[in-house]
């Protein structure tokens, strides 16, 4: 499989030290830069009153036609992390993982345009609130707690991982994630993805939706300093594949399996996702914006 280096830039809202607590906290600018990562995005529908017991009554929720909601598990996997702060400080990290669980929303607020889509002329957009987002690297934990992420955990039993034995054949390949704890949150995903390493001139089949050419996924979320959103940028192509025959788009089957009461109040009887994406993002840079909500 080959690896792409992802380079993720999160501009977060950090409080000083000094001030916490105190209506005079200054945010601080801080830089976070991920790669190279491998991504997995999965979704199934439950209907309106399960979504409901997670996302507050304050969001109002995506519902189809046929009164569901898509609940969303979004798990990625990077080889190395590097937090700048404001002053001039880093801290480096190696492999770590990082896990939202959230449902789809409509945006609670009117969005600026993302600085750093600007000139792009074909924007997917997607719209969850996060009711919980773990991570095994304790510094990107803090960060997004100063940020006034709520719902956030530091975890060391996360599991995120691909296997390839034959990087030149367009072969399914086996992944599997795992969240450990919090018990309450506990789950584990498993089965055969697209080879998260194609290119089309490797010969595979490719499908319609199978390439976005730059997307915008908005979490929002309750915390510190009232409702905040992670909201991130994808203003180059990237490579991200449908788990489903590109020529019927008829799923693979990738096995969900929630264990914590919380995952299983929200999805019970889950044999499979009914869609999953997974992939790696091309070259270039993911820009991820931590920011509390100031309303109109």
């Amino acid at each position: 499989m080959k690896k792409l280096t992802l380079i993720v830039t999160v501009i977060v809202m950090l409080i000083n030290a000094e001030a916490i607590g105190q209506s005079s906290a200054k945010p601080m600018n801080s830089t976070i830069e991920f790669g190279p990562c491998i991504e997995f995005i999965g979704g199934y529908h439950i209907p309106e009153a399960m979504a409901r017991k997670v996302v507050p009554k304050d969001y109002e929720l995506d519902v189809s036609d046929q009164g569901t909601v898509t609940a969303q598990v979004r798990g990625i996997s990077c080889e190395s992390i590097s937090i700048t702060f404001e002053d001039g400080t880093t801290v480096e990290g190696g492999t770590h993982i990082l896990y939202q669980l959230g449902a789809a929303v409509l945006p609670p607020v009117t969005l600026d345009p993302h600085p750093y889509l600007e000139g792009a002329k074909e924007v997917t957009e997607y719209h969850a609130y996060a009711y919980n987002t773990l991570t095994n690297f304790e510094p990107l934990a803090q960060a997004l707690e100063n940020a006034g992420i709520g719902g956030v955990h530091y975890v060391d039993a996360l599991t995120l991982n691909t296997g390839d034995n034959d990087p030149n054949s367009c072969d399914l390949v086996p992944i599997y994630g795992a969240i450990g704890g919090p018990d309450n949150l506990k789950l584990s995903l498993s089965g055969k993805v697209r080879d998260l390493g194609l290119q089309e001139e490797d010969g595979c089949d490719f499908g319609p939706n199978d390439i976005t050419v730059s997307e915008r996924a908005v979490w929002y979320t309750d915390g510190e300093f009232g409702k905040s959103m992670s909201d991130t940028a994808v203003p180059n192509s990237q490579i991200l594949l449908y788990n489903a025959d590109p020529q019927t788009y008829k799923p693979y089957p990738v096995a969900y399996t929630p264990e914590g009461d919380k995952m299983k109040l929200i999805a019970p009887d889950i044999m499979q996702f009914s869609f999953t994406m997974s992939g790696l993002l091309e070259r270039g840079e993911v820009f991820t914006i931590l920011r509390p909500i100031h309303e109109q």
